[in-house]
């Protein structure tokens, strides 16, 4: 394993523009994360000597698994917060996000779905620890 020196505020700045220029559209944490893997594929790739032409296949690989991800929720109430003074939605797994889906992040399973493990061991280890001791735990 290598370490490497990561400005993850540079990356996502770097490859915003790019991500967000395609046919697909994600939440703003989901779209970061894809800047950070380019980034983190791109530096990866120079130091392991992989060529670097790789990059849009991964990126058409995560776009494609993002398709396959179904983790839709039934709304199944609107309400206001009264300590926020914000409307929420109630969904059918309990939870409740704000309307404007402001500061909306996928649930961790989407990561794990989507990306692959090695990248996710690099940049929420947290992630992968917890699906680990899951796996351990409950099989």
């Amino acid at each position: 394993m290598f370490m490497i020196k990561f400005d993850f505020e540079r990356a996502i700045n770097k490859w915003k523009a790019v991500i967000e220029n395609t046919k697909y559209t994600y939440c703003d944490d989901l779209t970061e994360s894809i800047c950070i893997f380019c980034e983190w594929y791109s530096i990866s790739s120079q130091i392991s000597g992989f060529e670097q032409t790789e990059l849009p296949n991964k990126i058409k690989e995560i776009y494609d698994r993002l398709k396959l991800v179904d983790f839709k929720l039934e709304i199944i109430g609107e309400h206001l917060n009264m300590a926020t003074g914000q409307v929420e939605y109630k969904l059918s797994d309990g939870s409740f996000i704000l309307k404007s889906l402001e500061n909306f992040k996928p649930s961790d399973d989407v990561y794990l779905k989507v990306f692959d493990h090695d990248f996710i061991t690099f940049w929420r280890p947290d992630i992968i620890r917890d699906w680990k001791l899951n796996t351990i735990l409950n099989g």
